[in-house]
């Protein structure tokens, strides 16, 4: 009973977290198991169709029986969760909706089966559509010392789109938390919301703050730096959470990074940024491509220790998704919809502070702000167009930097 609690727990805590706030904690009632605990090894994820009729999945069961409630409380979720991991011999870790699809995610234990030979025999059951390993992914950014500092110059900005902020571009970074609270982010209103829930005692996380930096930060305040899109209107999931508290490492999972994908999907935001990797992970490109078709623009860290088609986002042939390859990288020639861009930058970091951040995450946010400069007042741009108008920089950006070394 009590490990029931705790996946109900769980369970509430993805989608009553969902809500704005700058720091949300997470709270005390989630403790019996986080989902920044969740065991990565012998886990598999498994995908249901949400076995509720219609009018309960939009919770209109009785007056003033809102869809998050109707989530949290149903119970035939819970039972059909419950049978399918007791059919399957396996123990039942936590389960969460991928509301915009209709689906239901499992998260179990193999309990001493092989994990491949689980999801061979899951997939056999006519309830399951989809079965995987339940996957962890990192960002790719350190903070160093400053050396070889590059970021774009006016004029890079100037070529790109003369005289645009990202003014009303709409922008979702899925991330760690920012700290909010900075001096050079206090003029945007930027909105926070937390799909990880527990802050292991970091008030303010690096790898996010560094990231909204880039993108973000004021302008013309005569502090500091500026943002490559100061005028966008951003907003953060925290999918990912920082590992230690003297290191910008930040880790996610299926689990959050499927909530954040649904999240996406269902507010249509004009650009994701995703300055993170992993392995291929099937649930994830599924929803990476309903984010496509809504129209929203891609843009994600490039991945050099993986394939191009085997890592999270995959690279795929049609576009859609422009991978920021950090211009120090020994990426070799650039493939279509790669895109170089600075490998380091000063930006910013908790409690006031700057400093030089570098790694193909830090590449990420200036293409997602430049793509947000051509955005502005074109929200329909082609990804084509797009890739063709950054490639006019990318060159320049990098003849820059073996001209610095």
């Amino acid at each position: 009973m009590k490990r029931y609690a705790a996946i109900l727990a769980i369970s509430v805590l993805i989608y009553g977290l969902v809500s704005c706030a700058q720091t949300t904690p997470a709270p005390s009632s989630i403790t019996p198991l986080s989902i920044a605990s969740l065991p990565d090894e012998n886990t598999v994820v498994l995908v249901l169709e949400d076995p509720r009729p219609l009018h309960r999945q939009r919770g209109l069961g009785t007056p003033g029986y809102t869809s998050r409630q109707a989530y949290d409380v149903d119970p035939l979720l819970a039972r059909t969760a419950r049978a399918v991991s007791l059919d399957l011999g396996v123990e039942l870790l936590t389960q969460w909706p991928i509301r915009s699809q209709k689906l239901l995610c499992l998260l179990v234990s193999s309990a001493g089966k092989d994990a491949d030979e689980l999801i061979r025999s899951a997939l056999k059951d006519k309830r399951v559509k989809m079965a995987q390993p339940f996957n962890r992914f990192e960002t790719l950014a350190t903070p160093e010392p400053y050396q070889h500092l590059q970021a774009f110059d006016a004029s890079h900005l100037e070529s790109i789109a003369a005289g645009n902020t990202g003014k009303a571009v709409r922008i979702l970074v899925v991330d760690t938390f920012a700290d909010l609270k900075h001096e050079d982010l206090r003029h945007a209103d930027i909105q926070q919301y937390d799909f990880v829930g527990q802050k292991r005692g970091f008030a303010q996380e690096l790898h996010g703050t560094a990231v909204v930096g880039v993108l973000a930060a004021a302008s013309s305040n005569g502090i500091g730096i500026a943002g490559i899109a100061p005028d966008a209107i951003v907003k953060v999931a925290r999918a990912c959470w920082q590992k230690h508290s003297s290191s910008s490492a930040a880790v996610c999972n299926t689990l959050t990074l499927s909530a954040a994908l649904d999240f996406a999907i269902e507010n249509n935001f004009d650009l994701l940024n995703l300055s993170l990797s992993g392995p291929l992970d099937p649930l994830l490109e599924m929803l990476l491509d309903e984010v496509l078709a809504k129209g929203t623009k891609i843009v994600t860290a490039f991945d050099p220790k993986r394939a191009r088609v085997k890592r999270f986002p995959k690279w795929r042939e049609q576009g859609g998704v422009l991978f920021a390859v950090g211009s120090q990288s020994e990426a070799g020639d650039l493939w279509p919809w790669e895109i170089s861009a600075p490998y380091s930058a000063i930006t910013l970091q908790p409690n006031n502070r700057y400093d030089v951040v570098s790694g193909h995450s830090i590449a990420a946010p200036h293409v997602a702000g430049l793509t947000a400069l051509l955005l502005e007042g074109k929200p329909r741009l082609q990804h084509s167009e797009i890739d063709l108008r950054l490639q006019q920089i990318s060159y320049s950006v990098e003849s820059k930097y073996h001209q610095a070394k």
